[in-house]
């Protein structure tokens, strides 16, 4: 077959390029399908791992802040004004239920500075209002 003419050789190169070209392909194509699989995976967990970093980072932050509700802590005094008696005096912050931000549900309990009775729930658009009519005024 050293006689083989140009085009007898062109052709027996493209019969094997058709037949080993697809196999060829199809492994390349295995490979780099898996190589972006592992790409993805990875970012995947890159990204996963700075998230579990920063949720622990804002879990240990909000930890260490104590909740508060416009401005008023566990432990802080203030004092009520108006009409009404059984409201008029000084109030202790005994608890706050903290949440996030805007909701309607934070709430702040107030217990008599002087042991009397009664509990003051109060949410917290209450008391910003009280705070903006001056009917609540913050001791020390």
């Amino acid at each position: 077959m050293a006689d083989d003419s140009l085009l007898d050789q062109m052709l027996a190169d493209h019969a094997v390029r058709e037949t080993e070209a697809p196999k060829k392909n199809k492994a390349i194509g295995a490979m780099a399908d898996q190589l972006d699989a592992t790409r993805r995976a990875m970012k995947a967990e890159a990204r996963r791992a700075e998230w579990t970093e920063a949720e622990r980072r804002t879990r240990r932050n909000t930890a260490d802040v104590a909740p508060e509700i416009a401005g008023f802590r566990e432990g802080d005094r203030f004092e009520m004004r108006g009409d009404r008696p059984e409201l008029r005096g000084t109030w202790v912050v005994e608890r706050v239920e903290p949440g996030p931000a805007g909701d309607q549900g934070r709430r702040l309990y107030a217990r008599r500075a002087n042991g009397g009775e009664g509990y003051l729930p109060l949410r917290e658009r209450q008391i910003q209002d009280l705070l903006h009519f001056r009917v609540i005024n913050r001791l020390g």
